[in-house]
């Protein structure tokens, strides 16, 4: 029980010092990276809130259920609904990453058109 409740303080207090206005944004975020302030989109989803929906998860296995506050149960719906989202616009992002890494300068004009397409989706 003093585990439970040391759980449900931990997650409470990363609940509230997060900020919840980073999830009503877009579902993709395009960030600065390293040094030379390279642009690179990223998916606007926090890894921390699937690790909270597993866990909700597993407690409510272990009978738990009645016991988990209602504001973690919303947070982990929440999150359990745009989770498959989230990760099919991870992988369509890694993917371009990847591709646009090996386009060349000199390929570059041959792909233009479908580089633009890509863009404005």
């Amino acid at each position: 029980r003093a585990f439970f409740r040391s759980w449900v303080t931990e997650w409470e207090k990363e609940l509230t010092s997060s900020s919840s206005a980073r999830l009503q944004s877009y579902p993709v975020l395009v960030e600065p990276e390293g040094r030379e302030g390279k642009l690179v989109a990223r998916v606007n989803f926090d890894e921390k809130n699937e690790l909270l929906f597993r866990e909700i998860r597993h407690l409510k296995w272990l009978g738990f259920e009645k016991d988990i506050p209602r504001t973690l149960a919303l947070v982990s719906e929440e999150a359990l609904a745009r989770y498959p989202h989230a990760m099919s616009v991870k992988t369509a992002l890694r993917s371009y990453s990847a591709v646009r890494v090996l386009v060349t300068p000199e390929l570059e004009p041959l792909v233009m058109p479908q580089l633009v397409a890509i863009r404005e989706c």
